[in-house]
């Protein structure tokens, strides 16, 4: 368990007018000691001030089940964005997309997202479930996951328990055929995007959750809606597709059905080679 204390303002203002009352007497007491003695004393009030407003300013809460133990408002729950805004007394607890600032006391029970090892698959090879340098990964509305195999051109579909789906894919530049399959993301109706990073196949192509080749959009190039070597890809609520276009650096925006829309970058810095999480995109 895990606790974070939110105190009430009066301790801050408390705490502020105590200071400046005591510190003037302390400051004179110290001029009559020796330089040595001072020196020291000064050192230690610091380093327990520092030690203070350190437990008071930087409060830390990790994202799990949280109860709220003190204020009747609010009864107990469970929340995956729990989070701290701001610091000191300004500090705030935003639990479930509402903020509450008068918040004493919220016992964090961290236990379901320490790491706790579940399963895992996969070993290097082409079979079924095998994989060559897996790349990206993603997941649909139904816990199943698809693993770009990147060696091995191609994607493949797994339950939520690693049992083998399905697979599509193969070595080429045809449809529903991939160079390098890097970047991958399911969009609100299971559809599933790939980016095929290499020069000489720099696209997205759209399939069917089960594979079925839908369309695709993207060329070699510098132009809009061209590429070079696209990596990361996901999208948003609207089913908005998000490409990280690496060598030009720069981020493309598509409709589903691949229709340019904007893009924003420019060199400066190659472009990360993922973006993040839909989660954090929006």
């Amino acid at each position: 368990m895990r606790m974070f204390k939110k105190f009430p303002d009066d301790f801050f203002v408390y705490t502020y007018i105590r200071f400046f009352i005591v510190s003037p007497w302390y400051y004179k007491y110290l001029y009559t000691l020796s330089p040595r003695k001072r020196y020291f004393s000064t050192g230690i009030a610091g380093v327990l001030i520092s030690l203070l407003l350190v437990h008071i300013l930087t409060p830390t809460v990790a994202a799990s089940t949280w109860t709220q133990t003190s204020d009747s408002d609010f009864g107990a729950g469970t929340n995956t964005s729990v989070r701290v805004n701001g610091t000191g007394a300004s500090a705030s607890v935003v639990l479930n997309g509402g903020t509450f600032t008068k918040r004493r006391t919220v016992t964090i029970d961290n236990s379901t997202v320490n790491g706790t090892y579940i399963t895992k698959w996969g070993s290097q090879g082409s079979g079924n479930g095998q994989f060559n340098q897996p790349q990206g990964v993603a997941i649909d509305s139904s816990g199943n996951v698809y693993v770009t195999d990147l060696q091995n051109s191609r994607v493949q579909k797994f339950t939520s328990s690693g049992t083998y789906v399905t697979q599509w894919g193969s070595y080429g530049s045809g449809n529903g055929q991939f160079y390098y399959p890097y970047g991958i993301t399911v969009d609100s109706a299971d559809n599933v995007y790939v980016t095929d990073s290499s020069d000489g196949s720099s696209r997205v192509q759209k399939f069917t959750s089960s594979g079925t080749y839908v369309t695709q959009w993207g060329s070699y190039g510098t132009g809009n809606g061209q590429f070079h070597n696209p990596y990361g890809i996901t999208v948003d609520s609207a089913d908005n597709v998000y490409v990280v276009d690496r060598y030009n650096n720069r981020i493309q925006k598509f409709t589903s059905s691949g229709t340019y829309v904007a893009q924003w970058g420019g060199n400066g810095g190659r472009v990360m080679d993922s973006l993040c999480s839909q989660q954090e995109l929006l």
